[in-house]
């Protein structure tokens, strides 16, 4: 039996490498989000994020910037500030 992956999104990262998002990538990145949405004052570190939605730190990073137009860092301090 073949499964084939869906792409839900190409993120360029680098000068010439990309990264394709499957629906399980997004599922991570929007757990992600809630994750960070729920502890804003006391966010987990990008490591230990991607530990916990078992995603690599590298595609975390882009597919979250990719997909919600901040990086994690951004993210964090306008959620706090607003």
């Amino acid at each position: 039996m073949i499964k084939i992956q869906l792409h839900y999104g190409k993120v360029k990262i680098g000068t010439n490498k990309y990264l394709h998002l499957s629906s399980e990538d997004i599922r991570a990145i929007q757990k992600a989000h809630a994750i960070l949405t729920e502890n804003i004052q006391s966010p987990p570190t990008i490591e230990h994020l991607s530990e916990l939605v078992l995603l690599n730190t590298q595609k975390l990073k882009a597919g979250f910037s990719y997909y919600y137009h901040l990086p994690i860092g951004q993210f964090i301090t306008s959620t706090r500030m607003s």
